[in-house]
């Protein structure tokens, strides 16, 4: 019971921390394309180098993946092409 509530502590703290972080990055975007244009270029990196990792064939990759396609759409209202296959979001 115990490593369950350790679990969802950490899933909410997680999903706290996306939520605001991608807020944060929604509102700097906001400011000035060149800001908006280097967010989108973490997001991009970001999702790459989990690909380019070797491992890229682990599940866990791919989730991480998602994730970041997650974020940049919502902090660049972005409906870019899914680096992941089957990544649609």
């Amino acid at each position: 019971m115990r490593y369950r509530h350790e679990i969802e502590s950490l899933t909410a703290e997680t999903l706290a921390l996306r939520t605001i972080l991608t807020n944060v990055l929604h509102q700097i975007g906001k400011l000035d394309p060149h800001l908006q244009y280097a967010i989108r270029r973490a997001f991009d990196d970001s999702a790459e180098s989990v690909l380019s990792s070797g491992q890229s064939h682990r599940w866990d990759d791919f989730q991480a993946v998602r994730v970041v396609e997650q974020m940049r759409a919502v902090a660049l209202g972005d409906n870019q092409t899914p680096l992941v296959p089957g990544g649609s979001f």
